[in-house]
């Protein structure tokens, strides 16, 4: 039942669908921090996608609708891929549904390790991408891109790409500053943060739900602040069914002075802090 309801829901936003073609409403690229990379040392890569207006792809958790973006890495021996490093999502609201995704132009960052016994010469980078974009419509999308990499004695000077990759670096949430524990009842989660800089002075905050089937996505999330703790208690999931025993996800903080930031959240404790 769970199950069905999710896909009328999606289905709902989704209105139409196309078969999946090359690059739909979306062009793909594959950046390079740097070409020249010596054994053992590590290097960003991201995948930048150029969006059409008013169109959106999605995040890791999509929300009431939708299918995550995706990176399958096709590498050389001696090279390791990390996880997606994800940007604060967007989220985007129709017919009473809320997904969390990306528009315009966003850059997904992967760290790529090169190993110490490496063989010395040129290799060639991968990524098969698929993505979900949609408008009033939604069309699946595919793409394979690639670059070349020389290994070499020495690591090579960043390259032109390198400031974009390190701008959105730089705006990724951060992990480990602050702290979250959770606590329910029966229609709400209630999150408590500790160690939001200047509690305050925050003009809003936007808890993006890592975890699904928790927090009701279209829900007014209610901010509270009391000695020194900011507080955000948003309605239970239509589909909840247990208590999490991790609460992932990002929040989004924005303070009278117009600056903002997010951090990284991992609320194991019920009631606590980790």
């Amino acid at each position: 039942m769970k199950r069905a309801l999710v896909i009328a829901l999606f289905g709902l936003i989704a209105g139409s669908w196309a078969q999946d073609v090359e690059n739909p409403r979306c062009d793909v690229e594959l950046l390079l921090e740097r070409t020249t990379v010596a054994p053992g040392e590590a290097f960003w890569v991201g995948v930048r996608f150029r969006i059409e207006p008013q169109w959106h792809i999605y995040w890791l958790n999509p929300g009431d609708s939708g299918i995550p973006t995706t990176l399958q890495w096709e590498l050389p021996p001696g090279f390791a891929a990390g996880p997606i490093e994800w940007p604060t999502p967007l989220a985007f609201r129709s017919s009473g549904i809320t997904s969390y995704g990306y528009a315009n132009d966003v850059i997904l960052l992967t760290k790529i390790t090169v190993a110490a016994d490496a063989a010395i010469g040129r290799s060639e980078l991968a990524a098969n991408v698929g993505w979900l974009i949609c408008k009033e419509n939604c069309m699946v999308g595919s793409a394979k891109v690639s670059r070349r990499v020389e290994v070499a004695e020495k690591t090579g000077p960043k390259g032109p790409e390198s400031r974009w990759l390190e701008s959105v670096a730089e705006k990724l949430p951060v992990s480990g500053k602050v702290a979250a524990g959770f606590t329910e009842d029966p229609t709400s989660i209630s999150l408590d943060f500790r160690g939001v800089p200047d509690p305050a002075e925050i003009v809003s905050v936007k808890f993006f739900s890592q975890t699904s089937q928790v927090i009701d996505y279209s829900g007014e999330q209610k901010m509270t602040v009391r000695e020194g703790e900011v507080q955000v208690s948003i309605p239970k999931s239509q589909f909840f069914e247990e208590t999490p025993k991790v609460l992932k996800g990002v929040l989004y903080v924005r303070w009278k002075s117009g600056r903002s930031a997010a951090y990284a959240i991992e609320a194991k404790i019920p009631g606590g802090y980790e």
